[in-house]
C-alpha cells in the first residue's frame, strides 16, 4: 500500500512493480518470477512501463489456482492508487529519481510478498 506523500517517481516504481507482477501472473506456466532488482539507468518511468507491453487483462483471465487469480484481481484493483497525481514521469531520471523509483519498486514487491505469501520467489 502506498505511503502518504510518496514522490511521483516512487509511486511510478510501485506501479511498475505491480504491472510486472501482473504480467508474470498472466504469463504461461513456467515463466520466470519477477526479479526484485530494477535496472538503475536514466530511462524514464513512462518508457519502462511502455516497455513491459503488459496485458494485465490477460492475467485476470488466465490465472487459476494457488491464489494467483485472487492476487491478480487485487493487484489490478490497486492500480489507480499507484498512479502519481501528476501522471507517470516521462523524462529521463536523475540519480535521486532513480533511487526513488527503485525504492518504490522494492517497497511494492515487499508489500505484494507480504500480502500474498508464496506468490513470488
Amino acid at each position: 500500500m502506498p505511503e502518504e506523500k510518496e514522490s511521483g517517481h516512487r509511486l511510478a516504481g510501485r506501479l511498475y512493480a505491480t504491472l510486472r507482477v501482473l504480467k508474470y501472473l498472466g504469463a504461461p506456466a513456467g515463466a520466470g518470477p519477477v526479479e526484485e532488482e530494477v535496472r538503475e539507468d536514466k530511462t524514464g518511468p513512462a518508457e519502462r512501463i511502455r516497455d513491459l507491453r503488459s496485458e494485465p487483462f490477460r492475467a485476470l483471465l488466465a490465472v487459476r489456482g494457488n491464489g494467483r487469480r485472487e492476487a491478480a484481481v487485487e493487484l489490478f484493483r490497486s492500480l489507480p492508487d499507484l498512479l502519481p497525481p501528476q501522471g507517470v514521469p516521462a523524462a529521463t531520471m536523475n540519480p535521486q529519481e532513480i533511487r526513488e523509483f527503485a525504492e518504490g519498486h522494492r517497497a511494492q514487491l515487499a508489500d505484494i510478498k507480504e500480502k500474498f505469501p508464496g506468490l513470488l520467489k
